[in-house]
C-alpha cells in the first residue's frame, strides 16, 4: 500500500525465519509488516521512520524468540534498511 507523501506498506504472510541457536537452528515462519513513514520537519526536510512488526504464529515463539535474542537481527535489518 503507498499513501503519497506519507506511508509506504509492505507485508510478507509468511515470513521464512530462521532462529540460531548455538546448538541448533529452527526454521519457523511469521507475519512481517514493514512501514515507512514520511513526515516533514520545521525545515521542510524529510524525515523517514521505519517499523517493523513481526508476528509470530505462537505465543511460545514470541517469547522464546525474545529470551534467546531472536530479535536483534531485525533491528540490525532496520539500521541497515535507514543507512540505504
Amino acid at each position: 500500500m503507498i499513501i503519497n507523501n506519507e506511508r509506504i506498506h509492505y507485508y510478507s504472510k509468511p515470513s521464512s525465519i530462521k532462529i540460531k541457536l548455538p546448538w541448533k537452528t529452527i526454521d519457523s515462519k511469521s507475519n512481517s509488516y514493514v512501514y515507512y513513514d514520511f513526515e516533514e520537519d520545521k525545515d521542510r526536510n524529510t524525515v523517514i521512520r521505519l517499523t517493523i512488526g513481526i508476528q509470530f504464529l505462537n505465543k511460545g515463539e514470541k517469547i522464546f524468540s525474545i529470551l534467546v535474542g531472536g530479535l536483534e537481527p531485525w533491528k540490525k535489518h532496520s539500521a541497515g534498511e535507514m543507512e540505504g
